[in-house]
């Protein structure tokens, strides 16, 4: 079992990736791998290092967006969980795939913590938070 459940965090918004960070990291045994704004710095990330869970905005800045990010990922780390981020719903996103989470802006902790729960269960790193 790794020591460490690795977060790659992606959304366009530098106050959410402050505030999403320092939340994942507050959590035990979690820690965040990078955050990052553009999707091609996160596609970089998700082919070179280790990954079990992406929490991306699905809308990014530049080329690549969080839909990219995560099929790189899962590609990648065959295991790794993904949630989706958006304000706008699940049903009018194209390409959103029903084995990616999806949680939708403005969220709360509360439904932060069921993502995260859910995706640590069906990995099977480490227990619930």
């Amino acid at each position: 079992m790794p020591s460490n459940f690795v977060v790659l965090i992606v959304d366009h918004h530098p106050g959410l990736l402050t505030v999403l960070s320092a939340f994942v990291e507050s959590m035990p045994r979690v820690r965040v791998l990078s955050t990052c704004d553009f999707g091609r710095a996160a596609v970089w990330i998700a082919a070179e290092k280790r990954i079990d869970l992406v929490l991306a905005s699905v809308w990014l800045r530049g080329d690549f967006n969080g839909l990219h990010v995560a099929e790189l990922a899962v590609a990648t780390h065959s295991e790794a969980a993904v949630v989706m981020m958006s304000s706008t719903g699940r049903s009018s996103i194209q390409g959103l795939s029903d084995k990616h989470a999806f949680i939708r802006k403005p969220f709360g902790v509360q439904e932060l913590m069921e993502q995260f729960d859910d995706a640590f269960i069906r990995l099977h790193k480490i227990s619930p938070v």
